[in-house]
Parts: structure tokens; sequence; C-alpha cells
């Protein structure tokens, strides 16, 4: 179902798991969100953080990337983001401010 491409972050999947893709969107080369069917829907986020040698500027866009992809799930899907996360936050940073089912 998946073309190929160069760069960026992917998913592995297993035939099984490859018949239930209902969508999948490239945010940015790290970040992607795939949807499988269910009842309910899983949405799984792969995402991969800017290394330590990026700038401070690059790793809030790609916190802010993950942010906006995350407030993309409906309420009802079930949410997994994997990936490597490894930008350093200090305790008094939110990654994200969710939004609310009754917001």
């Amino acid at each position: 179902m998946a073309s190929a491409a160069v760069g960026g972050v992917g998913v592995v999947l297993s035939a099984r798991a490859n018949l239930l893709v209902m969508k999948i969107i490239p945010f940015s080369p790290q970040v992607l969100r795939v949807t499988f069917n269910g009842n309910p829907r899983l949405t799984v986020i792969s995402a991969y953080s800017p290394t330590e040698g990026n700038n401070d500027a690059s790793v809030g866009d790609f916190l802010e990337e993950v942010c906006r992809t995350v407030n993309t799930i409906p309420a009802h899907n079930i949410l997994l983001v994997l990936g490597d996360l490894s930008a350093h936050l200090s305790k008094e940073h939110q990654l994200c401010k969710l939004k609310s089912v009754h917001s």
C-alpha cells in the first residue's frame, strides 16, 4: 500500500496490519501519522526528534509539529506516539496542550 521514499520516518508493519491501514499522512520528514481500521480506530504517530547538533529552533519546530499532529486525532481514536523523542525539555515545558473532548 505504501510507496518508497528517501529519508524521514516510517513504520514497519506485518502483512496483516498492512491490510488494516486506512490512511497514511506524512506531516513532515520527521512526523508521520498512520490510521488503522478498527473499533475504535488506532492512530500511530511515528516521530524522530532532531539530533543534539540542531539548534533549539529546530527542536521547537519539531515539538510544535508533533503537537499539531496529535491535535488532528479524533478523541475516540486510540493514539500511540512512538519514535525517537530525545529532545531535552525543561521541567516547566509542557509538550502539548491536548484538545479536550468538551472544548
